[in-house]
């Protein structure tokens, strides 16, 4: 579970949103196919409460390529989706993603383009 406030400084009167999240993953085909949920609730000052939901997975392609998608929103308004590829630069260790997102139901005006670098550590926990 997460839970989290955020406070937006470059608003005067700047109030405080609250957030709260419980994500699962479910593992199928030895890893090679994970899907993604979450189920949220979220709490802005301008706004009030929303309930918050999202759904994604990941697609092993080969040892060294995943396909990953997700779809996310809330109880309002269209809900956004993204789609794209990781790739393993050090496997097991550096990866890099590629992916483009928009709204459904829009052309150009939402839309973006990411790309991310994930480092994972050694395990630090027993």
């Amino acid at each position: 579970m997460t839970l989290g406030t955020a406070r937006h400084t470059h608003v005067s009167d700047a109030g405080r949103d609250w957030y709260a999240t419980v994500p699962t993953s479910f593992s199928f085909k030895d890893d090679r196919f994970v899907l993604h949920t979450n189920l949220g609730w979220l709490r802005e000052r301008t706004t009030g409460n929303r309930l918050t939901w999202g759904i994604g997975s990941e697609t092993e392609l080969n040892p060294n390529n995943w396909l990953i998608a997700e779809t996310f929103g809330q109880n309002q308004g269209k809900p956004n989706y993204q789609v794209g590829v990781r790739h393993w630069l050090v496997p097991g260790r550096v990866q890099i993603d590629a992916t483009y997102g928009n709204r459904f139901g829009h052309i150009a005006d939402q839309r973006w383009f990411s790309i991310g670098l994930r480092m994972l550590s050694v395990p630090f926990l027993p």
